[in-house]
């Protein structure tokens, strides 16, 4: 962890940026302990925009359990220059006994009793709501919980009577003297009106929905901010690429073009990328932060001091209205052995560009960005291409026996050593959506035999060099091809 960090993919006890994260955050959208900005999210988010944190303070919308702002504020403690909305608003509530209050000179007018609105001050007396002292008896099982309504109103049921001497002498009062005594005592509390009431739980819920979908949102991008903290590897990856097809726009086809994309990499499994897509001067496409993607990675040397990359990404189009811009789609696809791209902009001044890309981007120089380790040298360092027809085969549709194929072997650095597609009649009839992994049998450098040994997610392959015939099995589908004795 840096002291300073600039980057948003590392994390820094000071961070500064368009999204940085650290212990303390300042930015356009920041996530830390403390952030400070337009949306920022943390534990105590101030903000200028919209907030959303534990302690939320924003000049506009703050979300979080204690929650200040000047516009608008969500929260179980929120306030607000402008609107607030309490999870669990309070008001007082007067216990039931208040439609009994009776003043307390009718009491001892008529040596009765009655309710009588009270406070209770600092010492436990009981005193009029005009401040006066009342020279109460209070029995001993009201004491504390008088002395737990210190401070506060309550409404309390007060019996005069005349006093009772209890011994003749000087000091016994006399007779008719006038004694009040607490019988019991009922404070005014401060909680949820009417929770019996359907109204009541039908706001609560809504509330509580409300306050969940901002927790839930906020927490999101704090957990996703948080993931990309962990993603120190990172690599800029290119691929060669050529327009075969343009439609409102102005680029020609065969104009040479460039397949961009910069990968972070946790150096596991996980992998965030953003894809830029330039024809010259002309930037067809850009998306920093692309959310469906597929990466696969290979090493591209026996030494494994150079990888290469295929990916498959999508982005829907969509078209543009008053208060959106249109946003271009884009369906790129370098898993075949032959890529591909399309990008649209759909709308009312529509355009399309469809390219052809290099499967394999070019070789980077340095350390993989995910976990393969579990690489192992293939042994051979050419492709292997075998050409024959088919002799055999069931349930193939419109191939038939005769038609010609094409097995291709090609190495590779990964826990498989090598990488086997076949074509028949112009259609992949194994690696379809790219070379299926399988492992080779090599001897003196040569390849042998290549089987998947993936029983249970790919169909049953084996190419048998030297016995010269490729079989392939599924449960309705099966073929089995003669090669020819020519290496291609």
């Amino acid at each position: 962890m840096r002291l300073v960090s600039l980057d948003p993919y590392e994390f820094g006890v000071l961070a500064f940026g368009a999204t940085p994260t650290g212990i303390l955050a300042i930015g356009l959208a920041p996530v830390g302990v403390i952030a400070i900005g337009v949306v920022p999210r943390g534990v105590v988010a101030v903000a200028s925009g919209a907030g959303a944190g534990v302690f939320s303070f924003s000049a506009g919308l703050s979300a979080g359990v204690y929650s200040r702002a000047v516009g608008v504020s969500f929260g179980f403690n929120a306030g607000a220059v402008g609107s607030f909305f309490r999870i669990l608003p309070e008001r007082p509530v007067r216990p039931p006994v208040v439609r009994l209050t009776v003043s307390l000179e009718s009491i001892l007018e008529s040596h009765d009793e009655g309710w009588v609105e009270v406070k209770v001050d600092e010492a436990g007396q009981l005193l009029s709501r005009r401040g006066s002292r009342l020279d109460a008896v209070i029995p001993s099982h009201l004491q504390r919980k008088v002395r737990r309504l210190r401070g506060k109103n309550a409404h309390a049921l007060l019996r005069a009577r005349e006093a009772e001497p209890k011994a003749s002498g000087y000091r016994a009062p006399a007779r008719g003297t006038l004694q009040v005594r607490c019988r019991a005592i009922e404070p005014d509390v401060s909680r949820p009106p009417a929770r019996e009431s359907f109204k009541y739980w039908g706001k609560l819920a809504a509330k509580l929905a409300l306050f969940a979908v901002i927790a839930l949102v906020a927490g999101y991008s704090v957990f996703e901010q948080a993931m990309f903290t962990t993603m120190t590897r990172q690599a800029e990856v290119r691929w060669p690429a050529r327009v075969t097809k343009s439609e409102g726009i102005d680029v020609a086809p065969g104009a040479s073009c460039e397949v961009k994309a910069l990968l972070h990499s946790d150096g596991e499994t996980r992998m965030h990328l953003g894809v830029s897509i330039q024809c010259g001067a002309l930037e067809l496409f850009e998306n920093k932060s692309m959310g469906d993607c597929r990466v696969r990675e290979a090493a591209a040397t026996p030494q494994a001091d150079r990888f290469t990359y295929q990916v498959r990404c999508s982005q829907k189009g969509t078209p543009g209205t008053k208060k959106q811009t249109a946003r271009k789609g884009l369906a790129l696809d370098t898993f075949p052995a032959e890529g591909s791209a399309r990008v649209a902009l759909p709308g009312s001044r529509p355009w399309n560009v469809e390219l052809s890309v290099q499967s394999l981007s070019d070789p980077l120089l340095g350390p993989p960005l995910g976990n393969v380790n579990h690489r192992r040298p293939p042994g051979f360092e050419k492709e292997v291409k075998r050409r024959g027809r088919i002799s055999q085969i069931r349930g193939g549709g419109t191939l038939a026996v005769g038609d010609e194929c094409t097995a291709r072997i090609l190495p590779v650095w990964t826990k498989s050593n090598c990488s086997v597609r076949v074509e028949c009649g112009g259609k992949v009839v194994y690696g379809h959506d790219y070379f299926g992994d399988s492992v080779c049998t090599v001897l003196e450098g040569k390849v042998t035999k290549a089987r998947d040994e993936n029983l249970e997610k790919a169909p049953e392959m084996e190419v048998d060099l030297v016995g010269g015939k490729v079989v392939i099995q599924q449960d309705f589908f099966g073929v089995e091809i003669a090669l020819q004795d020519e290496d291609g």
